[in-house]
This record gives structure tokens, C-alpha cells and sequence, in this order.
């Protein structure tokens, strides 16, 4: 048996989630606390969500579905660079407004596959690279 730190009932240890670095192995609050506390948590954090990967792709990019629609729409649902037909289209945003995998929505692109999304992310979206490439890339 193990008492609840927000309840302070006593359990069963089956009503804990395990966590290895704690003392007993167990957290300190039980499964039904620790819900309740979570769900309190996410209402005060509207946005917690916006930044995981388990959420959809306009969502973490601050796009509505309707202009993630649109996006998609406007090759048919190709590539925007290469215009070849890919499951596994990415948005594409501007890394100089924000650094990291994720958009404010302003500075959407457009939609990318795969491929050439990370051609792009790896020549640090350098047009002097990217042109360099091309010219090395004609030679041959």
C-alpha cells in the first residue's frame, strides 16, 4: 500500500504509474490524481500541444486546415519544387524567421516532398549554394 500525495488515500501500487527514479519505483501521486492534474494543466497551457510531433502538420505550423487545404490544392498534391506526386508532402517555411522545425504560420512556403525539403534544409536555403550545385551538377 502507498499513500497519494494529493489525495492521501492509501493504494494499491497498481494505482501509480511506475517511475524508475523514485525511491519505490512508483510516482507520488496516483493514476486518478496525476489525470486529474494533467487535464487542470492543459486547460491553463491552450497551446502545450502546438509543438509535438503526435499533432498534425498545419496545427504545428499555425495554419488552419482550410489553408492547409489550399496549400496542398495548388500542385494537386505535388511537390511545389520537383511537381512529382509523394504520400509524404512536408510544409516548408522560411528558416530565418523561425530556427526551428516549426512556423509561426507566417512564413509558410509552401509544401514540400521529402526530398526536396531536406535538399533545401541542408544547403541552409543558400542561393549561392543552391546555384553552385546546379552549375556543378550541368558538368556532368
Amino acid at each position: 500500500m502507498k499513500q497519494c500525495s494529493k489525495c492521501k488515500e492509501y493504494k494499491v501500487e497498481e494505482d501509480f504509474h511506475k517511475k524508475k527514479s523514485a525511491k519505490d519505483g512508483f510516482q507520488s501521486r496516483c493514476k486518478e490524481c496525476n489525470k486529474e492534474a494533467v487535464a487542470s494543466w492543459q486547460l491553463e497551457n491552450p497551446d502545450w500541444y502546438i509543438d509535438t510531433p503526435s499533432r498534425p502538420a498545419y496545427k504545428r505550423h499555425h495554419l488552419s486546415l482550410e489553408l492547409y487545404a489550399e496549400l496542398l490544392n495548388t500542385y494537386n498534391g505535388k511537390c511545389w519544387s520537383c511537381k512529382e506526386s509523394d504520400s509524404n508532402l512536408g510544409i516548408d517555411h522560411d528558416h530565418s524567421c523561425c530556427s526551428g522545425t516549426f512556423s509561426c504560420g507566417k512564413c509558410v512556403r509552401g509544401v514540400l516532398c521529402v526530398n526536396c525539403n531536406t535538399a533545401l534544409g541542408l544547403l541552409k536555403d543558400s542561393m549561392d549554394k543552391i546555384q553552385l550545385l546546379l552549375e556543378y551538377a550541368s558538368k556532368f
